[in-house]
Formats: C-alpha cells, sequence, structure tokens
C-alpha cells in the first residue's frame, strides 16, 4: 500500500477529497495540463503533512491559497514560483528567486499571525509553501534538487503531465513533510 492510501477519505473529513482512497491502489487518474504537480496532489501532500498539527479548517485554508495562487502564477517568468527555470536562466538562480521568494513570504506570513491576522497568515503561507510541494516532484526538478527547464510548448506540457500524474513517492511524501511542517513551525509555532 503507498503512503498516502486512504488519504481521500480523511481528507473528506474537512479538506478537498482526491479520492485516492478508492483508487483501489491504481494511483492518480489525473492529468497536469500546467505541468504541476495536479492540485488534487497539493491537498493530499498539504493534508499529510499538516493532520494532527493545524485543525481541519486551516488546513482548507492553506489548500485553497496554494490553488489560488497556482492560477495565479503560470506567466513567463514565474517557473521559480513552480521550482522550475525559464529559458536561459540558470538553476542557481532560479534556485535563489524560489528560495527568497518562500522566505520572504513565510516571514510575511509570520508577521501577520503575530499581528492577529489568522486568514492572512494561513493564505501567506499557502503561497509560500506551493513552490515547496512542487519542488517534491520529480518533474520540477532533477535528482539533485536543481530546478527543471520549463519550456511551455504541446509536446512539453504533456509529457510533463504525464511525469506528474501518478501518486508520489515515499521521498517526495516524506521531503514535502519536512518542508511543510519546518514552515508551519516557523510561522504559528510549534514543538
Amino acid at each position: 500500500m503507498g503512503p498516502l492510501q486512504g488519504e481521500g477519505e480523511r481528507a473528506a473529513e474537512g479538506t478537498v477529497s482526491p479520492g485516492w482512497g478508492s483508487s483501489g491502489n491504481r494511483g492518480l487518474a489525473y492529468t497536469d495540463p500546467f505541468g504541476l504537480w495536479p492540485p488534487e496532489t497539493h491537498d493530499v501532500l498539504i493534508l499529510h503533512a499538516l493532520r494532527g498539527i493545524a485543525s481541519a479548517q486551516d488546513i482548507a485554508a492553506i489548500q485553497h491559497a496554494s490553488r489560488s495562487f497556482d492560477v495565479r502564477t503560470q506567466l513567463p517568468g514565474q517557473s521559480y514560483l513552480h521550482s522550475m527555470r525559464d529559458p536561459g536562466q540558470s538553476t542557481a538562480s532560479a534556485t535563489q528567486e524560489r528560495n527568497h521568494f518562500v522566505a520572504t513570504t513565510l516571514t510575511q506570513a509570520r508577521e501577520l499571525e503575530a499581528s492577529g491576522d489568522h486568514a492572512g497568515a494561513l493564505k501567506a503561507f499557502g503561497e509560500a509553501t506551493h513552490p515547496e510541494v512542487d519542488r517534491t516532484s520529480p518533474a520540477h526538478t532533477d535528482a539533485q534538487g536543481n530546478p527543471r527547464l520549463w519550456v511551455p510548448v504541446p509536446g512539453r506540457i504533456g509529457a510533463h503531465s504525464r511525469e506528474e500524474s501518478g501518486r508520489p513517492s515515499r521521498d517526495a511524501v516524506q521531503q514535502s513533510d519536512r518542508l511543510l511542517q519546518s514552515a508551519y513551525n516557523f510561522v504559528f509555532g510549534g514543538p
């Protein structure tokens, strides 16, 4: 059984339900026309990492913020927001831009939480961690963690979609758990 088997049913307890639990261990049947982990995969990875740490309502708000961010950041020059790089951009530059965005936005989320704006903090957290979850996708980064090149051409989109249409590996789930839990503890406090 995969590391996320049964997550669909648990997600239905207050968050988006991607239906993995009823997949008969066949994995996901989703496609990814924009070259990102499908929204359902983001939802389940967020749930997996934060269940028992954050409330179901907070997890749903984070999932919504991540999905909304994904839709708004598909323009040229925004590949680093998905842990990828643009044509002509070095891996070092894309990594630096991503890391700067994540750190700056997590700091903003922490400040919003400290000022009492919990909803704003959750939104900023969902946006800041979207590239972190994308970072766990082998279609976004290579084996060394370097951002892959994003060239939005029809043939490439289909290949990218096929790379991401399956269930995340155990390593991807564990990496996503570490990244999301660390970020959550930074923003909202924790053990």
